[in-house]
């Protein structure tokens, strides 16, 4: 069975959803510091008015993220996936962790300012995604709360 390596959170711990929990998935255009936009999913379930949220910034695309993203809704989390600068639908010049620092902080910041975001935001990734997760928090975004690794990737 594939199971998550579920971090130790800093968040309230969230009440179970049914597994069956329906969800959508919405796509924003999110505004950096510096005016590029960077393609966003959100994933979320419309029967949960607040919940804390995961965040994933990956250069390898976005849209690939919808197992991922069902499973932490059903556990009741929003989850946000992002196109890093410069990467399939974000605007901008891709050069590697030379922004990610403050597009990460900037994203925070989006979300946390979110109805749906209860004011916590975690994020998740691996190989790249994880080095842009660490690159995120570097300059401690209000709201961010922990790091994570998800393991047994489909």
């Amino acid at each position: 069975m594939k199971l998550f390596l579920i971090f130790a959170f800093a968040f309230a711990l969230v009440p179970h959803i049914e597994a069956l929990a329906e969800f959508r998935v919405e796509t924003v255009m999110v505004s950096m510091r510096d005016g590029v936009k960077l393609a966003t999913d959100v994933y979320r379930d419309d029967s949960v008015k607040q919940a804390p949220v995961v965040l994933m910034r990956t250069p390898y695309d976005r849209t690939k993220q919808k197992g991922l993203g069902e499973r932490w809704v059903k556990a009741g989390y929003i989850f946000v996936s992002q196109d890093c600068r410069g990467t399939k639908a974000s605007e901008g010049v891709m050069a590697p962790y030379n922004n990610e620092g403050q597009d990460g902080f900037d994203t925070i910041e989006w979300i946390t300012r979110q109805t749906w975001c209860s004011g916590r935001v975690g994020d998740d990734g691996w190989f790249l995604c994880r080095r842009s997760a660490v690159a995120s928090c570097s300059g401690e975004p209000a709201g961010f709360s922990c790091n994570c690794t998800t393991s047994d990737m489909e």
